[in-house]
């Protein structure tokens, strides 16, 4: 039996981890790593998933701004296209394995900034708006979406 470059990953919690143990398979040393990717999900020793959310965020933001190059001032696509765009792409690569990761609520606001950056560019709204300030730029009736 030949073993081939095997890694393990030892998940722990605890604030201190374990004395350095050498697992062994047929005699040969088995490598440990702080970091897994497993089905999409990079699972962590810590059991933190930091490193995911860092690499969904780059993931999620590059294809936020693939939808929005879209976007022009002359000929905007339709609500629709841009709408089916980020549900069908951004929101299924943000939402895969977000159950077993548990958010934190900074984590969640910024998926969702990301989430709705080419949605906000569609409807010519700024990047920063508030709740608020959306509702009365939407409400103004100067102002037309340019979609079509």
């Amino acid at each position: 039996l030949k073993v081939l470059n095997k890694t393990c990953l030892i998940l722990n919690k605890k604030r201190f981890m374990y004395t350095n143990t050498t697992f062994t398979l047929n005699d040969t040393p088995i490598n440990e790593t702080n970091e897994y990717k497993y089905l999409g999900i990079l699972l962590q020793s810590n059991l933190t998933f930091k490193r995911h959310f860092q690499l969904i965020t780059a993931k999620a933001s590059a294809t936020a701004s693939l939808i929005t190059k879209l976007i022009s001032p002359r000929l905007a696509p339709s609500f629709n296209l841009i709408r089916r765009l980020v549900v069908t792409n951004l929101r299924s690569m943000i939402t895969y394995g977000i159950i077993f990761t548990k958010p934190t609520k900074a984590q969640y606001a910024s998926l969702n900034t990301i989430l709705l950056r080419p949605l906000r560019a569609l409807l010519s709204l700024p990047a920063s708006a508030t709740p608020a300030r959306r509702r009365a730029w939407l409400s103004d009736p100067t102002r037309r979406c340019r979609s079509r």
